[in-house]
């Protein structure tokens, strides 16, 4: 009623007109038509079928494929010679596998994976099954064109990293890559990992091979480094305040006003607000390799190379695309990098941060600022395009290669491979006022009006505005391999290998006597426990107010005669003190850490002792 069909010579259809029932998408394998018609909202095509032929399997899977667990691998078929539509049917052990209905299989790899698969091709004039795949696991990670994913190897351990001898056959010249940058000297069929450390080793891996057929680069693949690790924020509450639960964490992000966590075992956790559903993890999210996080809204990147978001901006999220190999966050904007090179930006666009420069070319880097994109391209140069009102896309020339990009509000930085850091744009709070002693910088985040570093010997630095306490953190302990901010805090996260319970080294008096008016000190003291550790006071078993400290200084009155304790605390736990039980006395008693004051009425005479462990006998 709507719509119109046309035949042509070739005997191929086009169609137009409307489409609310699909009724002029025409299927692209239709051929060879005879005749058409067409109803108020469908169409149909009468085909001849003279030359229709069953399915014929001209590629077959390979026969043997190996990976070790947490890699994705793809199982293939080509079919050739059959009238379509062809569909196709994967099976593990002659089982069909639900949903694995196309020409290729992905596969995440568990320790349930080995077995043997084959697929079942067919069209309406046939059928045939292809031969099997034998899937076996093993320990160290293969890498080829269709084998990535993800890899863990335990902190102090040792890895491999090896490529299949079919994608780099002997002869062959292979460059290591390490999140897009070249290793110096890394020229193996294999990249082995001795005393693995996160900060030095975890990343995202690949391969350049090039061999008489050409050039070709491997799927990539994320190597965790696993261990005890913490999370700690500072800043604003209550997206700082980290929750139990996250001693294995691997990497986190922070947004506006929440945080994230990914966990050892690929899965994501989140804190802070929720006014858009930004910490309400996607039921069934694993195999996470990356997190980032905007204002109301979170992104993942999976294994497999897709991109999972959730929260306020869903809108131009790559649904249904695969083949990703980083995201960045920007306040309202979305980013993802292709293993091709090529960048998708999605979301806000008011300030042009979503619109790709047409002359951009291949990229192997990306970060976001909050109204602006960045990458780097393949020879280093890094290149900005969004907002421009401070300045902060005007890349300076010293910035190539840099090891990090990251953007705040008005400003822009990078991390330089010499290890110092260069920010341009607007220093309104200081960003641009980086610390004298920060040098050998190999991690950089940005947030909205602060910096963060990390060195190599995992200090950690941050600098700007401190409204709210996001750069401040003291004591500041070591370990640091991760870091990023919010609008008002800061989340990083450590290697806590070593880490122990604060030990009470010298404690209070068991027991103590003073008279009405005087001034008690009660003294705690801790070692051998990781900083920062905090104290509290407590009375008869109740916490006492605003009693924080090592020291606890108390007036005496008639209600002061009970048990004291203090508990000592890290992020690990607690240990509390042998009780003091102070008591009263009628005449003062002088000593160390009893002083005060005391009234005597006239008329009165009273006694001023010394405590015997101040004046002992002699």
């Amino acid at each position: 009623q709507y719509h119109s069909l046309a035949l042509l010579a070739d005997r191929s259809v086009r169609a137009w007109g409307s489409n609310q029932g699909g009724q002029t998408a025409v299927p692209a394998s239709l051929n060879e038509v005879l005749a058409i018609a067409g109803g108020e909202q469908h169409s149909l095509a009468l085909r001849g079928t003279a030359a229709d032929t069953a399915p014929v399997i001209s590629v077959q899977p390979v026969a043997t494929v190996s990976a070790a667990v947490g890699q994705v691998t793809r199982l293939s078929v080509t079919a050739s010679a059959g009238t379509a539509p062809v569909s196709y049917q994967w099976r593990r052990n002659g089982v069909e596998i639900a949903g694995a209905t196309g020409a290729s299989l992905e596969l995440t790899v568990d320790a349930d994976t080995a077995a043997s698969y084959d697929v079942f091709v067919s069209n309406r004039l046939g059928s045939l099954t292809s031969a099997p795949a034998a899937f076996t696991l093993r320990s160290n990670p293969l890498l080829s064109a269709t084998q990535g994913g993800r890899a863990t190897v335990a902190r102090g351990g040792n890895l491999a990293l090896e490529l299949d001898p079919a994608f780099a056959p002997v002869g062959s010249t292979v460059k290591w890559l390490r999140n897009g940058r070249e290793i110096p000297q890394a020229t193996g069929t294999s990249l082995t990992f001795s005393n693995a450390r996160a900060l030095r080793d975890a990343g995202r891996y690949q391969a350049v091979v090039t061999d008489g057929a050409g050039t070709k680069t491997s799927r990539s693949l994320w190597l965790f480094v696993t261990g005890a690790t913490q999370v700690v924020g500072w800043g604003d509450k209550p997206q700082s305040e980290v929750p139990t639960g996250l001693g294995d964490a691997v990497a986190i992000a922070g947004g506006t006003k929440f945080s994230l966590a990914l966990k050892a075992d690929g899965t994501v956790v989140g804190w802070g607000d929720n006014t858009w559903g930004q910490t309400n993890i996607p039921a069934g999210l694993s195999n996470v390799v990356r997190i980032a996080a905007g204002e109301g809204y979170s992104l993942a990147l999976r294994s497999d190379g897709t991109v999972v978001s959730w929260g306020r901006n869903e809108s131009g999220v790559p649904v249904g695309q695969s083949d990703f190999v980083a995201i960045a966050a920007g306040v309202w904007h979305g980013v993802a990098l292709k293993s091709d090179g090529t960048v998708l930006p999605w979301g806000a666009n008011g300030d042009g941060q979503s619109s790709v420069p047409s002359d951009l070319g291949k990229v192997v880097d990306i970060g976001a600022g909050a109204f602006n994109t960045m990458a780097v391209k393949p020879d280093g140069v890094t290149v900005e395009w969004g907002v421009n009102n401070s300045n902060q896309r005007n890349v300076p020339a010293s910035v190539v290669w840099p090891l990090a990009v990251a953007g705040g509000n008005e400003f822009s930085a990078a991390a330089l491979a010499d290890g110092t850091v260069n920010v341009w744009g607007r220093d309104l709070f200081g960003e641009k006022q980086i610390p004298a002693n920060v040098s050998g910088v190999v991690r950089l985040a940005a947030a909205n009006y602060h910096l963060m570093a990390i060195t190599s010997e995992g200090t950690l630095f941050s600098w700007g505005r401190n409204n709210e306490g996001q750069t401040a953190f003291s004591p500041l302990p070591g370990g640091f391999f991760d870091v990023d901010g919010g609008e008002f805090h800061t989340i990083a996260l450590r290697d806590a290998a070593g880490d122990t319970l604060p030990v009470i080294s010298s404690a209070p008096p068991s027991t103590l006597a003073a008279a009405i008016g005087q001034t008690v000190v009660l003294r705690v003291a801790s070692s051998g426990g990781q900083v920062p550790v905090s104290y509290q006071w407590r009375k008869g078993g109740v916490a006492i107010s605003g009693a924080t400290n090592a020291e606890y200084r108390l007036t005496v009155d008639a209600s002061s005669a009970a048990n004291y304790t203090v508990t000592v605390s890290n992020y690990l736990g607690s240990v509390t003190s042998s009780a003091t039980a102070l008591t009263l006395r009628e005449n003062p008693l002088i000593s160390t850490n009893m002083g005060g004051r005391f009234v005597i009425n006239g008329g009165q005479g009273r006694t001023f002792d010394l405590d015997p462990a101040l004046a002992p006998a002699g």
